[in-house]
């Protein structure tokens, strides 16, 4: 009685591991979607403040309505334009 219900047991299993792709096929699908892709491009590399850095390294983004208009000439046409 036991070697039935262990063969039960066993059975999905052994039809889970046995269908579906293989690591090696994954794998093969990955690089030639990357090479579809292009991979990663970066345009530009900006250095943070350190007060936007949290302690855990996480990154601070204040939203539209908190951020400080800095560094442009006439901050009245951004918001006249908003």
């Amino acid at each position: 009685m036991k070697t039935p219900v262990s063969l039960l047991l066993l059975l999905p299993l052994a039809t889970a591991c046995a269908s579906g792709p293989g690591k090696s096929e994954l794998d093969a699908e990955v690089k030639r979607l990357c090479a579809i892709d292009g991979g990663i491009k970066v345009y530009e590399t900006v250095s943070l403040p350190i007060k936007s850095v949290g302690e855990y390294g996480g990154i601070h983004i204040p939203s539209k309505q908190n951020a400080k208009l800095s560094g442009m000439e006439n901050p009245s046409l951004v918001a006249a334009s908003a």
